[in-house]
């Protein structure tokens, strides 16, 4: 689709593509559908074509906007519907070299930043590169856990979810990693409260049964928040996965590289104005 604009009918056509060629499976199949998703090899454009028509989406190109969106964000592509879709150096990179795809992560999450000039990056109240902040709030756990005659075990899922995914500001690293040791003290019944009480406190929003309610969805959603994020960061290399998967810690052979990393950025962003700029920073393999 290179050279097309990104408009309303190109918008489905990409969603069509994606079922066609088994990057998307939608959940309304028929049996022969099912079968042909299993099998091998792609799908008819017609057979594509059909399938989607009758998920009766109330806004079929929004399904198109949405799946390229991630693409987007991690400039690979650029398009609109003013603009032509374009492949940018990083995605050709990664068509040509599927093996780097820890290099790509890694060159991508090391310099991304919210808020950012990205359409639809709507994150004002933040100033942190959230993965870079992520590697400095377990770092900081650990050492103070350490401090403290205890083993270092990364942070648990739990943990994650409530304070890396709540981390909105690089300079609130260390605040929040005193958050996750207060957490750890406490017990069961405890965490319970503790965590409603964070989530209030992240939401802005007063101590009532109202208000619980809402913590709650928080607490709920950000679970699966936390689950996409340690995927995706595992991508890096720098991320591993211990104790039967349930803690999230720096990987040990990266050490040297990511002590190294960390003492060049302190999680602070850029700042970045205009879209341009900030697409050329990050497909640039040299920089930072």
């Amino acid at each position: 689709m290179e050279g097309e604009p990104f408009d309303r009918p190109h918008q489905e056509k990409f969603q069509t593509l994606l079922i066609q060629y088994k990057g998307y499976r939608p959940n309304n199949l028929t049996k022969d559908e099912d079968r042909s998703f299993k099998a091998e090899g792609t799908l008819p454009f017609k057979t594509a074509q059909e399938i989607f028509e009758r998920q009766n989406y109330s806004d079929p190109s929004m399904r198109g906007r949405t799946s390229f969106a991630l693409l987007k964000k991690m400039c690979l592509c650029t398009g609109s519907k003013n603009k032509p879709i374009k492949l940018t150096d990083l995605g050709r990179r990664l068509l040509a070299s599927p093996n780097d795809m820890r290099e790509i992560f890694l060159n991508y999450f090391s310099k991304w930043e919210l808020p950012n000039p990205i359409p639809h990056s709507d994150f004002k109240d933040c100033s942190i590169r959230p993965f870079i902040g992520t590697l400095h709030l377990i770092r900081a756990v650990n050492q103070e856990w350490a401090k403290m005659g205890k083993r270092p075990v990364g942070l648990s899922r739990e943990e994650f979810a409530l304070f890396a995914q709540t981390l909105l500001r690089h300079t609130d690293i260390a605040d929040q990693a005193s958050k996750v040791i207060e957490y750890r003290k406490c017990n069961e019944a405890q965490k319970k409260q503790y965590a409603i009480k964070h989530a209030k406190e992240f939401l802005g929003v007063p101590f009532t049964a109202a208000s619980s309610k809402k913590a709650s969805r928080l607490l709920s959603n950000i679970k699966d928040y936390a689950d996409n994020s340690i995927r995706y960061f595992r991508l890096t290399g720098y991320i591993q996965t211990r104790k039967s998967d349930r803690h999230v810690d720096l990987e040990p052979s990266r050490k040297t590289e990511i002590d190294k990393l960390l003492a060049a950025l302190d999680g602070s962003p850029v700042g970045f104005k205009r879209e341009a700029e900030y697409v050329g920073y990050m497909i640039n393999p040299a920089l930072p």
